[in-house]
């Protein structure tokens, strides 16, 4: 029975990434937007029951990145006031994440590096770096 809850846990997570990065790399901001909006409600559902293989500090994490990459698609198209909203939901998780250094701008610095190093490894036609 644990087996296959890790299976089906690991078919999400990639059915998951592959829906956000294929909206970041084929859709209009808003299509990308739309899907990080959906991936934060299913961080949020997921997190009500964490495993020991994903633990809620994982999920915390992977929404405050989320939150992070929103904040930045927001500004990137001048809705500021949205942009800051993100942040500061980002940064509510700072408590729970327990970091040395932890705040809106520090994972938005951290977003970038991560998807530029991401995006870098990717030949034409490829969208996710793998």
């Amino acid at each position: 029975m644990e087996a296959s809850r890790r299976l089906a846990d690991s078919l999400q997570i990639e059915a998951m990434r592959i829906y956000v990065d294929g909206q970041r790399a084929f859709g209009p901001p808003g299509a990308y937007e739309a899907a990080l909006t959906d991936r934060l409600g299913w961080l949020k559902a997921r997190a009500a029951r964490p495993s020991a293989m994903l633990p809620l500090r994982y999920y915390l994490f992977d929404e405050a990145l989320v939150y992070a990459r929103l904040s930045q698609s927001q500004a990137d198209r001048g809705a500021t006031q949205e942009s800051i909203r993100s942040l500061n939901s980002e940064e509510a998780l700072c408590t729970q994440l327990q970091m040395k250094s932890c705040s809106g701008p520090k994972f938005v610095e951290m977003v970038k590096r991560l998807d530029d190093r991401q995006w870098s490894k990717c030949p034409p036609g490829e969208v996710n770096g793998r």
